[in-house]
Formats: C-alpha cells, structure tokens, sequence
C-alpha cells in the first residue's frame, strides 16, 4: 500500500522569505479565479470517483486538505470501496476533516476490526479524531502484525495522534523491524513525537540511496518540523535527481522559502518532464512513464507552495491531463493558491456550485486518552 496515499494533511510551517524571493507584485491571473477554483473542485470530485485508485487516494489527500467536510459524502462513499488502500485514504480524510456523519460508517468497520487491518489502522485514527478512543489501543497489537504494511500504517497513525505514549512502543518495533520501509515509517512517527534523534535519522534519509525513502523523507522534514530541515532541503536543490530537486523546492515553499530560479525550474518539471530527466541522466536507455508521472506531480504540488498567482495559469491545463495523479495535483495546487490570496475569495456562483456539507454534530467532550502499551501477542 503506497506511503504517499495517506499522506493525508501536513503541518505548514511558516517562516521569513530568503533574498531573493517572489515578488510582491505580479500581473493578474489570466485565468478567471472563479472558474479555476470551480474546474479545480470539480477534478478533485470526479477523480475521487474514477475508479483510478491511485487517483482516488490521491484525490481524497487532496479534498481533506482544501475542501475538508464539504467533500464529507466522497468519503463515506470510498468508505465502501472494494480496494483497501482507497478505504484507508477516504478514512485518513474522514478523521482529518473531523466528518462526523462518517461515524456511523468507521464504527461498524471498527466493530469488525477491519477487515483489512490496514483499513482498521487509519479507522482507529478517524474515530480518535472524532473523540472515540475505544479503538486506540489497538495500535500497539498492530505495530507487531505479521504483514509490513500493517506495522507501517500502525506507526503513521500513531505519529499523527502524536501521543507521547506511543514513543515506546515505536523504540521497540524499530530495534527488531527488518523492512526498511516500515523502518522509516516508525522514525517519522517518532520525530513527530519529538524524539530528536529520529529527527536527524530523518534528514539522513534524504541522502540515501533509495529514491523512493528520498522523496518520502523530504516533506516528512516539514511534518516533522526537524531542526536543520531548510540547510538540508536548500542542499537538495542541488541534487542530480530533478524529483529530488522539485520535491525540495516544494517543501522549501512551505517553510516560506522560495526563489524565482525554484518556482522557473517546477513550471519546467511540469511542462517538458522528459526533457529535464534526459538532462540530468543523458545516457539512460529509456525514461519511463512512472518517472514522468512522478516529476510532473512533485512539481504540481511544489506551484501550490510557492504563493504565485501566475502558477495558476501554468496550472489549469493540466486540469485535462491523461494521467489521473497530476489531473490531482494540478487541481489540489490551484485550490491552494486561490485560498492564500484573500482578493480570489469564492464569489456568490461559486458557492452556489459547492457541495453542500452535511450537518456536524457537536463532539462530545473526550474521556481520558488510553496510553498504547507494548503489544505482546501477535495479531
């Protein structure tokens, strides 16, 4: 089950802009906000509902972090959903979004502890958003299940309730962990606990020799708020990699550091991705589609950092693209701009377009939080 499917919403963290940053004038949006806000829903709610899976857990990342309970009836949708890793991601957007009409829904799930345990994980983790810590526990059964991507999902879930509790349990699964992914994993849920060692093991991880550990580790700087985060991220702008490059200088953005040179070489990811590969690696027999897939959304999601307007423009074609993960990207990116520009606020058509959320029920006030102790039978 893929890591970046319940990437479900990161913590933006805030900082001074470096010389040499955007500037704070641009021309207009060519455009209209209005309409690309409207095109941009509209690609969120019909990948959500595609039938492309990595579309849709895409699309559920991206609904949670712009839309939040407004796309509460896509959720429970994919709650039903046939494939596993779909009913994760509409469960991570659920408890993100605080759905609580889903609650019924993940209850019945929880009751049945699953099926799948990797759907049960991120079930526990929507229920604990929604004040029902009944399941919690659970977590420390699941971090020693047979099955890797259980323990992996296990220790995300625990490092986004951010209970202190759990640091423990995390230590001892590490020590005895044999998979790599899931090793890595665990060190981001206890950087995000606060464990400063596990916070320099993190940044490690953005110079391995994986790509795959690489591209995770780099956003899971800005989760996990590490402390030399921008040295190293303004180090990777530099990489031989332009996935590693791209992905870098999205995550700079979000720390508000970004530079005309960054936001130039992402529209360019964007618009010619086999032309920058060939560039970095001239004696590559083939370049794969996967690859062009991969570039072209890091650097979608890298425009929806950098606050330019102009990104909106480069952005909306790609509204139309083939390839469902960036049609995503592009319209989670385009969301994003639009809401940090207070003057593109949604006028009255637009909200008439939107989908109307369902009534929220007040939370009730939450019991003691029950401590995940170290699991001691298997599942």
């Amino acid at each position: 089950m893929s890591r970046h499917a319940i990437c479900a919403v990161a913590c933006l963290l805030t900082g001074a802009f470096v010389a040499g940053c955007m500037p704070t004038e641009e021309p207009a949006v060519q455009v209209d906000p209005t309409r690309a806000r409207i095109d941009a829903r509209t690609t969120l709610l019909g990948a959500a509902d595609s039938g492309d899976a990595l579309a849709q857990i895409q699309a559920m990342e991206a609904l949670a972090g712009t839309l939040g309970s407004q796309a509460g009836g896509v959720y429970k949708q994919n709650l039903r959903s046939e494939n596993p890793a779909v009913q994760f991601a509409a469960a991570m957007a659920a408890g993100e979004s605080r759905y609580q009409p889903a609650m019924p829904l993940l209850l019945e799930k929880a009751k049945a502890a699953g099926p799948d345990k990797r759907v049960y994980t991120a079930v526990i983790y929507a229920l604990h958003r929604l004040g029902d810590d009944t399941y919690t526990g659970d977590l420390a059964r699941l971090m020693d299940h047979r099955e890797k991507e259980v323990r992996a999902q296990a220790a995300l879930v625990i490092g986004r309730i951010g209970d202190p509790s759990g640091a423990g349990l995390l230590e001892d699964q590490l020590r005895r962990e044999p998979d790599p992914g899931v090793q890595f994993q665990i060190t981001e849920a206890l950087a995000l606990l606060g464990d400063e060692g596990s916070a320099q093991r993190l940044e490690a991880y953005t110079k391995g020799y994986f790509i795959d550990l690489r591209l995770a580790a780099i956003p899971s700087l800005v989760r996990a708020g590490t402390p030399n985060a921008a040295l190293i991220l303004s180090e990777l702008r530099h990489d031989k990699h332009p996935r590693v490059r791209v992905a870098a200088a999205g995550s700079l953005a979000r720390l508000g550091q970004a530079d005309p040179q960054a936001y130039d070489e992402a529209v360019r990811c964007l618009r010619a991705p086999r032309e920058v590969i060939r560039e970095s690696f001239p004696d590559a027999a083939t370049i794969g589609d996967v690859q062009v897939s991969s570039l072209q959304v890091l650097a979608a999601r890298a425009l929806g950092h950098m606050r330019r307007l102009a990104a909106v423009d480069v952005l909306h074609p790609y509204l139309q693209s083939e390839d469902g993960q960036v049609r995503v990207a592009a319209a989670m990116s385009i969301l994003r701009l639009l809401e940090d520009h207070s003057h593109t606020a949604p006028r009255a058509e637009e909200k008439a377009a939107a989908p109307l959320p369902e009534p929220v029920e007040p939370e009730s006030p939450r019991a003691d939080r029950p401590k995940l102790h170290r699991a001691g039978a298997k599942d």
